[in-house]
């Protein structure tokens, strides 16, 4: 997968900006009224933007934890899995398992 343009990124009404200013994407639906555009565009910018801390928050509790999933309640095993998926899908790799 080829490098993602530079964050931060921001956006105004439909259409999203990198750094420098320069309009990289633009929210739309062909031909009909849609009233939430600029509120996709503001969801885009704001998952992007977060998706770097949130992977490596999440990276981090994997490795405070590795050692010790086994010996910890059920549901916390459970959310160690759910968060192992998100990593995968934010990485877009298999899940491990």
């Amino acid at each position: 997968m080829s490098e993602h343009t530079g964050l931060p990124w921001h956006y105004t009404n439909q259409l999203i900006f990198q750094q420098d200013g320069i309009c990289i994407a633009e929210t739309f639906n062909r031909g009909f009224e849609t009233p939430n555009l600029a509120a996709n565009a503001e969801y885009i910018v704001r998952a992007c933007n977060a998706h770097e801390d949130l992977l490596a928050a999440c990276e981090k509790h994997i490795e405070a934890v590795d050692g010790i999933v086994s010996g910890i309640a059920d549901r916390k095993a459970r959310a160690t899995r759910c968060i192992r998926a998100a990593i995968a899908q934010a990485l877009c790799t298999p899940e491990p398992r």
